[in-house]
């Protein structure tokens, strides 16, 4: 039975939308332990291993792939809506940044102060060369100052916090929205179209005719080029089923059809259904009444907190119980671990700095050539 048996032929995506009670937090916090099952394998190896979704996929994907893509296909839908619904630009870059600043902060100190000193043989020497310079810099770029001489005895020496490169291109997608708004483009939906055609198109060139493509090129404002294709592919597609959502249909059949265009390409083009169809998948259920996942949590979502703090923790695990850890047992045990500082986070940290729209700002202001521009969809804060 599909999710949602209240959806109809003529109900649009922006009719459920619309709905501040939906699923994606759990989804996303889903997609975050996902990312933690896969980082148990490599961990421990040192290398990528497959795993069930990989023999799965043919090769194609894997659970650490479909969880970042798919954050940034939720970010790109929640973020264009957030972009659409503010009430100045600063206000909406104010946002942005107190969304990851702050939680940033607090992780690069646990890592420095906590992690750091369990993570080295030599201790003095270690805060000897702790600087606040050093930590400010890393901070400012969304990064955790690197120890080299952390985890001396794991296959992952020296990466004390390897996942955080996600998020500066996060933070870069976040700055790529408001250029386009402040450039009128949002305005223009087919030409928001037109870009994730491109991105899709570098994308789909990238995976099966020249891997290598981009590679090695880039910047510390661009970061590594090859990393773009698929990133923003799946972020533009998030920002085209937003744009898109007073015509897009949101009903069983095409859920079924979707998924049954997903599952056919496991064995090939999967990197061609996946941004469309993948992406249809993940809204119908995110925004799917009946499954009424908003309760769980209580409405926190610990999602970020469960990506940023797993690496160090499953890194010290890795040092001090390698002998006794399976990739099982490690994802378990670190997942409890990384589960009480990521409510931790959320409770102490990212709650504090995430700032609410008054009830007197929910009238907003219609965007040319967009149906029904009246959604109250609920940003990441």
């Amino acid at each position: 039975m599909a999710p949602d048996e209240t959806s109809d032929q003529n109900t649009k995506l922006g009719d459920v939308s619309s709905n501040r009670k939906n699923n994606l937090t759990v989804i996303r916090m889903l997609m975050a332990v996902a990312i933690i099952y896969r980082h148990s394998y490599m961990t421990l190896s040192g290398h990528s291993v497959r795993d069930a979704f990989s023999y799965l996929t043919n090769r194609q994907t894997d659970t650490l792939g479909v969880g970042v893509i798919y954050f940034f296909m939720m970010s790109g839908f929640l973020i264009t809506a957030a972009w659409l619904h503010r009430r100045s630009t600063w206000e909406y870059l104010r946002r942005r940044a107190l969304r990851l600043y702050p939680g940033v902060a607090v992780m690069s100190l646990f890592c420095l102060l906590v992690v750091g000193p369990l993570a080295v043989t030599d201790t003095s020497t270690y805060f000897h060369h702790l600087s606040l310079r050093g930590y400010l810099t890393s901070l400012a770029r969304l990064q955790v100052p690197a120890i080299q001489a952390a985890f001396p005895g794991n296959p992952l020496a020296g990466k004390i916090n390897d996942p955080m490169w996600s998020i500066v291109y996060q933070f870069r997608c976040y700055l790529i929205v408001a250029i386009l708004g402040l450039a009128g483009a949002l305005r223009y939906r087919a030409l928001v179209l037109a870009i994730f055609l491109a991105a899709m198109s570098a994308f789909i060139w990238q995976t099966y005719f020249d891997p290598t493509w981009l590679a090695n090129k880039g910047g510390h404002f661009t970061g590594m080029m090859g990393e773009w294709p698929p990133l923003l592919t799946f972020f533009t597609a998030g920002m085209v089923f937003y744009l898109y959502r007073d015509v897009i249909p949101y009903n069983r059949k095409l859920f079924l059809f979707s998924v049954l265009v997903v599952v056919a390409s496991f064995y090939k083009g999967l990197a061609i259904t996946e941004p469309i169809f993948g992406g249809y998948v993940l809204l119908y259920i995110g925004f799917a009444r009946r499954l009424a996942l908003h309760r769980f949590a209580g409405g926190a979502d610990y999602s970020f907190g469960l990506y940023i703090y797993s690496w160090p923790i499953q890194q010290l695990l890795t040092q001090h119980f390698h002998n006794y850890l399976s990739p099982i047992t490690l994802f378990l045990v670190s997942l409890a671990v990384t589960s009480v500082l990521a409510m931790g986070s959320y409770a102490f940290v990212e709650k504090r700095f995430i700032i609410r729209k008054p009830k007197a700002a929910s009238a907003l202001k219609p965007v040319p050539n967009l149906a029904a521009e009246s959604a109250e969809i609920q940003p990441v804060s």
